[in-house]
C-alpha cells in the first residue's frame, strides 16, 4: 500500500507482501495490493493502475500496453457500480490534469528555449572572448548554470565524478535520450539498482565464503 493515500479507492484493496529471491540471493520483501472484489493482485503501487482496475470498464482493455502503463493488469468485472464510477471519474480528472500540464509545459519550454537562444546570441555578440564560441555551447552552459542556481547547488558539484559521468553517459546515448521522470527515478530505476546491488552483494559474499 502506498505511503500516501492519494485516493479513497485504496480502501477497496487489501495490502499484501511477498518474499522475493532468486536462487543464491538474499530474499527481500515487496509490497502490493489485492482487490477486495475480484482478488486480483498487483505488485505496482501506481495509483493509475488502481483506477484502471477498479473502473470495471472492459472497453478500457485497449489501454493495456506499455505506453499507457497498464500491462499485466486487467479491469475488475466484480467492482460495484459506485466504485467503478468513482474510479473512472478520477481517471478522467487525472488525464485532464496531465493534458493541461503537458500543454502548459510545452508552451513554457518553447518560450524558455527561445529566450535561451536570444541570451546566448547576445552574449556571443557582446562579450569578446565568447565571439568565437558556438551559440549552442553558450546556451548549454547557461542552462547548466541555471539548473545549479535554481536548485541552490554549489557550482563545485560540476567538478564531481557523478555529474560528469551522468553527462558523459547521456551524451553517449545521443539526442534521442529521454530524461526519466521523478517517479521513474524513485521507482523502477531505483528498484533495479537495488536489485543489482543485492546480486553484487551475494556475489561478493559467495566469493568470501569460498575462501573460508
Amino acid at each position: 500500500m502506498p505511503a500516501k493515500r492519494s485516493t479513497s479507492l485504496w480502501a477497496e484493496t487489501t495490502p499484501i507482501t511477498k518474499d522475493v529471491a532468486k536462487e543464491g540471493q538474499i530474499a527481500h520483501v515487496i509490497s502490493g495490493w489485492e482487490c477486495d472484489h475480484c482478488k486480483a493482485q498487483s505488485w505496482s503501487k501506481d495509483v493509475s493502475r488502481l483506477m484502471f482496475h477498479l473502473s470495471g470498464d472492459v472497453r478500457l482493455r485497449r489501454l493495456r500496453d506499455a505506453d499507457n502503463g497498464f500491462t499485466g493488469i486487467d479491469v475488475c468485472t466484480h467492482v460495484p457500480d459506485g466504485v467503478a464510477d468513482r474510479a473512472k471519474s478520477e481517471m478522467m480528472a487525472k488525464a485532464a490534469k496531465k493534458a493541461r500540464k503537458l500543454s502548459s509545459s510545452a508552451a513554457g519550454q518553447v518560450m524558455v528555449s527561445e529566450e535561451g537562444d536570444l541570451r546566448a546570441e547576445r552574449m556571443q555578440s557582446t562579450i569578446p572572448h565568447l565571439s568565437g564560441r558556438d551559440a549552442k555551447q553558450i546556451k548549454a552552459d547557461n542552462s547548466l548554470s541555471d539548473l545549479f542556481d535554481g536548485h541552490g547547488w554549489a557550482h563545485s558539484i560540476a567538478n564531481g565524478k557523478l555529474i560528469r559521468t551522468a553527462v558523459k553517459e547521456i551524451l553517449a546515448v545521443g539526442p534521442h535520450y529521454k530524461l526519466p521522470s521523478g517517479s521513474a527515478m524513485s521507482g523502477s530505476i531505483l528498484e533495479r539498482q537495488y536489485e543489482a546491488d543485492i546480486i553484487e552483494d551475494n556475489r561478493i559474499l559467495g566469493l568470501l565464503g569460498s575462501q573460508v
